[in-house]
């Protein structure tokens, strides 16, 4: 399977411990300055959405709205895109009605991961999770988030098997 990038992993880990702060399951976090605020809420004990919402005709849109599965090996996976303003829903991960993955698609998966790799930067700068953007040693901008939760705060309950 194909895992988010550990920038983006960061990301995840901050995001779901910002909605364990905030009660245990969910939290809405908007700094302002213009952007979208980000809901985040814990669907299992292993799976995280995290959306940005807008509104149209009354209704809320998911734009776009990605579930992420935490495998047992502490790495993030994606399993569903959503965006309601396109039409696009796709799944990248396939779940025995155990809740268990039992396959994935190889090339959508990746496609997922490539743009929560940009999409968490955007998350981490734009919400203030990060003191700055950073550059790797090629030149290519990055997101650095120093402040994940330690990694004993998501062990999973279910592997592969």
């Amino acid at each position: 399977m194909h895992a988010v990038t550990i920038q983006a992993g960061r990301v995840l880990d901050l995001l779901g411990a910002k909605a364990k702060e905030a009660g245990g399951v969910s939290a809405t976090i908007d700094h302002g300055a213009g952007y979208m605020p980000v809901h985040v809420e814990w669907i299992s004990l292993e799976m995280l959405s995290v959306a940005h919402y807008g509104e149209q005709n009354g209704d809320l849109m998911r734009d776009p709205d990605m579930v992420f599965w935490h495998g047992p090996d502490g790495k993030w996976y994606p399993a569903t895109f959503r965006n309601d303003y396109t039409g696009t829903s796709r799944d990248a991960i396939v779940f025995a009605d155990s809740g268990r993955p039992r396959g994935f698609y190889a090339r959508e998966q990746a496609t997922q991961a490539s743009f929560a790799k940009v999409w968490m930067a955007n998350i981490c700068e734009q919400q203030g999770l990060a003191p700055r953007p950073r550059r790797d040693a090629g030149g290519m901008a990055y997101i650095r988030c120093d402040r994940a939760a330690p990694a004993a705060d998501r062990q999973p309950t279910l592997a592969l098997g």
